[in-house]
């Protein structure tokens, strides 16, 4: 049961995952072959104006999950995104092609900053609050769900053009609408925050859950009310909270630039579609392998070897490409930047990808989960705006410094590893109260 939950509730992340990676397989087809001729300006603007729409989707998700519920903020979800995928489908007939098409990027954007934080919050709230196995199991299940549909976007690229594609994209947030009406009830601790006695009760067991998985006084009603109720943190501990949300920002470049970054590296054993197609598999085995060994492993070594490996790929490829460059050594060692490449994307999707995201449930108390949650996403989201915006002119339009870029990107990863290994908690086989006692 509960882990029909957890799929049910994770399918709103499945329509932004393909958002993301929507840009890496049209913006080579807009280029390449269509009609609609975008100049490097407006590629930049169509790749990154999702970014800074989901600060948005951030901030309108926050009171929704307090005023409306959490399973009603999982049904809106889906509006924004349904129509964002209507209009770009239809973008090659309208008058103002450009604008519609920056306007359904903009609209899934928001979408995926409302399903930034609805998803962890209602499982950390429905899944056994007070297991850390099963905490950690399910926890990281929307960014799983997020690769899945990234998965997606790069298969159907290798496929379809960029039309069919945004078509195709319109039938998950309808099946996702749909499973998430008829099998989730709201959550107990929302429906109790709001006085709701009878239907929490009702949603108890509707959840099935045990006595030992209820919260502390579940047996009397009213200590469970002044339980999620009380004002045990304040927001102002959030800061450290959140940094870790930003140290996946170079993770959503590869994502939203894959097409474009596989030619550039010179990787040519496969064509760059197939390539693609392949780095979305890696990120989702490796998402899934990771939500089964964290509860096993805990964060911090997970973490801390997912960046070891981002750098030490990197900085692999910088040094292989000034070798090419002016030795010619590019046919000999032509395997050496495809495996390095798809080492990077295990590398990534081990931990940088998928971890801060489960943070946000794992960290922060029911006090303080719904706003703090809504911040830290919203201040990551507008530095990935700014990453992926400026993309394109730190890679000179993707035609040169590409081991300048590895460079970068391997200092950036060591600098957050080590970031981690001083502030990161562990919390395998701690409760939330335990964990969050680490930042007062």
């Amino acid at each position: 049961m509960q882990l029909l939950l957890a799929v049910v509730a994770s399918l709103p992340s499945l329509s932004p995952g393909i958002c993301i990676g929507y840009s890496a397989i049209a913006v080579p087809q807009i280029q390449a072959y269509d009609s609609l001729w975008l100049n490097s300006e407006q590629i930049s603007w169509f790749t990154s104006i999702f970014a800074i729409s989901a600060p948005f989707g951030c901030l309108i998700s926050w009171p929704l999950l307090d005023l409306t519920g959490r399973k009603t903020t999982l049904l809106l979800i889906n509006l924004p995104n349904l129509v964002g995928w209507l209009l770009i489908a239809t973008v090659c007939r309208s008058s103002y092609p450009v604008p519609q098409l920056y306007a359904g990027r903009a609209l899934t954007g928001i979408s995926i900053g409302m399903s930034s934080i609805p998803t962890t919050i209602y499982l950390m709230e429905v899944i056994s609050p007070h297991s850390p196995y099963l905490r950690g199991l399910i926890g990281t299940w929307s960014s799983i769900f997020l690769s899945i549909g990234v998965c997606i976007v790069y298969v159907l690229g290798a496929i379809f053009d960029w039309v069919t594609i945004a078509y195709i994209a319109l039938l998950f947030p309808v099946v996702s609408c749909c499973a998430v009406a008829f099998f989730l009830p709201e959550s107990p601790q929302w429906l109790l925050s709001k006085g709701r006695l009878g239907d929490s009760e009702w949603a108890f067991k509707k959840l099935r859950l045990t006595s030992t998985s209820r919260p502390p006084g579940i047996t009397n009603i009213h200590e469970s009310c002044k339980l999620i109720l009380s004002p045990d943190q304040d927001c102002s501990t959030c800061t450290e909270k959140t940094i870790g949300q930003y140290l996946d920002l170079r993770v959503y470049i590869v994502i939203a630039y894959l097409v474009n970054i596989v030619e550039g590296l010179h990787i040519n054993i496969l064509d760059p579609y197939s390539v693609t197609m392949l780095c979305g598999i890696i990120q989702l085995v490796t998402n899934v392998t990771v939500s089964l060994l964290l509860p096993k492993l805990g964060l911090r070594l997970i973490c801390l070897s997912s960046g070891t490996g981002m750098a030490a790929s990197m900085l692999l490829l910088a040094l292989y490409l000034p070798t090419v460059q002016y030795s010619g050594l590019q046919v000999r060692f032509n395997l050496l930047p495809f495996i390095t490449f798809l080492f990077f994307n295990f590398a990534a999707a081990a931990g940088f990808l998928t971890l801060p995201w489960f943070l946000v449930g794992e960290i922060f108390l029911p006090s303080v989960k719904c706003a703090a949650g809504g911040i830290s996403t919203c201040v990551a989201y507008i530095l990935c705006f700014l990453a992926l915006k400026y993309f394109p002119y730190f890679t000179g339009d993707f035609e040169e410094d590409w081991a300048g870029v590895c460079f970068y990107f391997s200092a950036m990863s060591a600098v957050a590893t080590l970031f981690l290994y001083y502030f990161l908690p562990e919390t395998q086989g701690r409760t939330l109260e335990q964990i969050s006692a680490d930042f007062k």
